[in-house]
């Protein structure tokens, strides 16, 4: 591959000067070898291109062959064949015709692609390479083939981008103001944003945070869905594939007027070390100032990046600098790791450099003014141009006094405080962060609520860590994004974009056996999943089981018990089917009874999720014995009244006595070790899970532990609530349950 390297160098030269053009698919202007290629031929060509991008293939067949009966060496045509060919698994044909058309026009971009692409799929390497590099000369930039030169091993270990003359003027991109963000405006002056930002992951349903999207147009409807909110700015923790910066670099040019704006985030590991304590570290920090150098050029549209584990990688020629707002380097760093490091240089207290200075800081201040200067200073040095630059910070780590650590006055004077919409503590903790860093704009760059079933944290307002419906959260989102403006800050970054089904909250992670799993199913139970804006379900439209008691979603799908129609049983105790069904969230369970009279019947369900032998042998309420041991039980009453009860030695808490404690206290501790038993006790718990653990003030009040009711479910058809866990209609006899 070394040779293969050399020459790809002298291929792509003109790369950096081009911004990419999409490869496209299109049967590209050629001369006919006809001698006089009728109006007939170049318009049954050109239909059969357009049957091709409607998926009509067999009409695009029939267009193109036509074309190539009148004019048998026409490469349009022959191009068309080729691709149809691939289309319908004819890879040999689709050879030959690529290869006529070459015989006519060498340069053919399509043909040079599309015998790219074959050799590709066939594991042909060397051809691929040598296909795409012919087909990037005839189309300097094209997305299409450096992202698949980007794939072949060793290539990108190679290339590198001629360097770059520095201009002489230095340009800045945006700047700041006194609690505020400027950005140049059209008469080469500044005018203010607000910076209202989302923040966008990247791991799909199913995938780890380090395998992003494909290049199949998921980035652009992201961007515009993100405009359709009256965002202004994306917000990325790391470095995404070429495809993003290319799809943002194409949404911007075509709306210059209202851009979307760009904050980058440098992301690394934590430092090494026993406490994470060891930003010193030179191997780590050399890492980390890698991290941003490729940052900046890939920015630039100037950065190959070879492929790394848990990495993005490829050849990034978009320049979106001009559109990039600020960086955000780092991460949320542990405070026991800052504590560690600063109480082992008690003297680095201060930095100056040529951009930032800083003083009366600790350590961890002193070694990130160091990284942030060198950042600074590489944009500088190679492309004269400058931005804002933050850290990532995050409540435990800020120079203010919180609740968790206050007196009972002071949490008093805390729940009193009210923003102009009502009370919010949220409001009073923004106004004094605002405050402490002065005339300095201060973005909160995450803030918003899940739309998870699971609650991790109740708040005071209500705005819990979960425990919201999807409307919920946007009007709490809203309002939240509301009290940041009215707090002073210079901006907000909604978190987040999508659902991320990778995530783990503390609450669950403990019963997610193997953890690296989880990212295979969601989880509505955990807050940390369900904080995007757009739901990320499991399912297809066409195929997904909605609430509402109608049951037309069921079809297809096996019954588990078939009933008789017994007319010695009062209809309202007959059981006409029952169902169960599922897909990576529920388990969905369908009742089909004889009509739903909820002062005559009551439905215990029993739930064997581990082996038969264990668990509770018998229902409660009406001591029923089971044939298998049970974990669970559904219970339903009615509307107001219905629960899901564990059976109790396999409950998740127990209750502990505070040794010490006067009078007398218990509290919630983990019931381990966590098992189901063989018993016949019929004695079942509710789901109980404590989100706001025990804690004591400074003063000594003692602030006892809270824990959410999981049992509870709420009644409701899944159009009025994303929180529906039931529904029984008394029109059709059906209930429909998803636990």
């Amino acid at each position: 591959m070394r040779a293969v390297g050399s020459s790809l160098r002298c291929c792509v030269v003109g790369v950096s000067i081009a911004l990419g053009a999409s490869g496209r698919l299109t049967g590209q202007a050629v001369v006919s070898t006809c001698s006089a290629p009728s109006a007939e031929v170049v318009r049954l060509a050109d239909e059969g291109w357009l049957a091709m991008h409607s998926s009509q293939i067999a009409k695009a067949d029939s267009d193109f062959r036509a074309a190539l009966v009148r004019c048998p060496r026409y490469p349009s045509a022959l191009v068309g064949v080729g691709y149809v060919a691939m289309r319908t698994g004819k890879d040999a044909a689709a050879v030959t015709n690529f290869d006529r058309a070459l015989t006519v026009q060498p340069a053919n971009y399509d043909a040079l692609v599309g015998l790219g692409m074959l050799a590709y799929r066939r594991g042909d390497l060397s051809t691929s390479w040598r296909r795409f590099a012919s087909a990037l000369a005839a189309v300097p930039g094209d997305s299409l083939s450096l992202g698949y030169l980007g794939k072949i091993p060793g290539v990108l270990d190679s290339l590198k981008f001629p360097p770059r003359p520095r201009p002489t003027r230095t340009t800045v991109a945006a700047r700041t103001g006194i609690r505020i963000f400027e950005v140049p405006d059209n008469a080469n002056g500044w005018k203010p944003l607000w910076v209202k930002a989302v923040n966008v992951g990247a791991a799909l349903p199913g995938k780890h945070p380090s395998e992003f999207p494909p290049d199949d147009g998921t980035y652009e409807r992201w961007i515009e869905l993100v405009a359709r909110m009256n965002a202004n700015a994306l917000r990325v923790y790391t470095i995404h594939p070429p495809h993003f910066y290319r799809a943002l670099a194409r949404w911007n040019a075509a709306h210059p007027a209202s851009p979307m704006w760009l904050i980058h985030g440098v992301w690394t590991e934590p430092p090494p070390g026993k406490k994470e304590e060891k930003y010193g570290d030179t191997s780590w920090s050399t890492a980390f100032l890698a991290e941003m150098r490729r940052v900046v050029d890939l920015l630039h549209g100037n950065a190959v990046i070879p492929t790394r584990t848990g990495h993005a990688s490829g050849i990034y020629t978009a320049d979106v600098s001009r559109w990039t707002l600020a960086y955000i380097i780092g991460r949320e760093w542990e405070p026991y790791s800052v504590v560690e490091f600063a109480s082992k240089h008690p003297l680095q207290t201060a930095f100056r450099g040529k951009y930032l200075t800083m003083q009366g800081g600790n350590a961890v201040d002193t070694w990130l003014a160091t990284v942030a200067e060198a950042m600074i200073g590489y944009e500088m040095d190679v492309y004269n141009e400058q931005r804002p630059l933050a850290y990532a910070n995050w409540p435990t780590l800020d120079p203010l006094i919180h609740p968790t650590e206050s007196t009972l006055a002071q949490e008093d004077s805390i729940r009193r405080i009210r923003s102009p919409e009502g009370p919010s503590n949220y409001f009073g903790y923004l106004r004094d962060l605002v405050r402490h860093f002065g005339s300095m704009p201060l973005v909160i760059s995450e803030y918003g609520v899940p739309s998870s079933r699971g609650v991790a944290h109740v708040q005071p307002q209500g705005w819990s860590h979960g425990g919201h419906s999807e409307k919920e959260q946007a009007e709490i989102n809203a309002r939240l994004t509301r009290e940041i403006y009215e707090a002073g800050a210079a901006g907000a970054g909604l978190f987040s974009l999508i659902d991320e089904w990778f995530k783990k909250n503390w609450t669950v992670i403990d019963f997610e056996i193997p953890v690296e799993r989880n990212r295979l199913w969601l989880n509505p139970l955990d807050a940390e999943q369900n904080y995007g804006v757009v739901a990320m379900r499991p399912g297809r439209r066409d195929s997904a089981i909605t609430i509402d008691g109608n049951g037309d979603d069921w079809s297809g799908r096996p019954i588990l018990y078939q009933g008789d129609e017994d007319q010695r049983v009062p209809r309202a105790l007959r059981l006409r089917s029952f169902s169960v069904a599922s897909d990576e969230a529920y388990v969905y369970l369908r009742l089909v009874v004889g009509a739903i009279d909820w002062k005559r019947a009551h439905y215990l369900i029993g739930i064997d999720t581990y082996a038969p032998a264990l668990g509770d042998a018998v229902l409660p309420v009406t001591r029923a014995r089971s044939p298998v041991g049970l974990e669970f039980v559904l219970d339903l009453r009615g509307p107001a009244d219905a629960n899901l009860l564990v059976d109790h030695p396999y409950s998740l808490y127990r209750d502990e006595p505070i040794l010490g404690s006067k009078p007398l206290a218990v509290q919630q501790v983990y019931n381990r070790p966590f098992r189901s038993l063989a018993n016949a006790a019929g004695q079942y718990d509710t789901v109980l899970v404590v989100t706001n653990r025990r804690r004591i003030g400074r003063d000594g009040t003692l602030y006892p532990s809270l824990a959410v009711d999981r049992s509870r479910l709420v009644f409701a058809r899944q159009r009025e609530t994303s929180l529906a866990d039931w529904y029984a209609n008394s029109l059709t006899g059906i209930i429909e349950a998803r636990i």
